[in-house]
């Protein structure tokens, strides 16, 4: 019996060891910054972080849908480049940086 005890603390305590660290947020942003980069090829930084929420915050983006009452897409140009974005408005949060094929329609002739 005290063998299955100490088999099992030392089990958590390993699960305790190689648990993610941080927090949704924290997940969410690090998802942002890869997709970021793959998709447009532009390394995030805490200060662009700030700016595109402060411009879906502010109206000065736009918005092209509400996925659910938390979640919405934004349309926000940087640098000349538009990205669209999904923004999560509970966590005051980027989640992630769509591609650009999944919004833009090829010319028909």
């Amino acid at each position: 019996m005290k063998n299955q005890k100490e088999a099992r603390r030392g089990f958590r305590s390993l699960q305790r060891r190689f648990q993610k660290s941080g927090n949704k947020a924290d997940a969410q942003r690090a998802h942002f910054d890869r997709r970021l980069k793959q998709r447009y090829g532009i390394v995030s930084s805490d200060k662009l972080v700030a700016l595109i929420i402060s411009k879906i915050r502010n109206e000065l983006a736009t918005l092209i849908e509400h996925q659910s009452i938390r979640v919405s897409v934004w349309e926000v140009e940087i640098n000349g480049t538009k990205i669209r974005v999904v923004f999560d408005k509970t966590r005051n949060q980027i989640v992630t940086a769509l591609p650009k094929e999944h919004y833009e329609c090829p010319n028909s002739i």
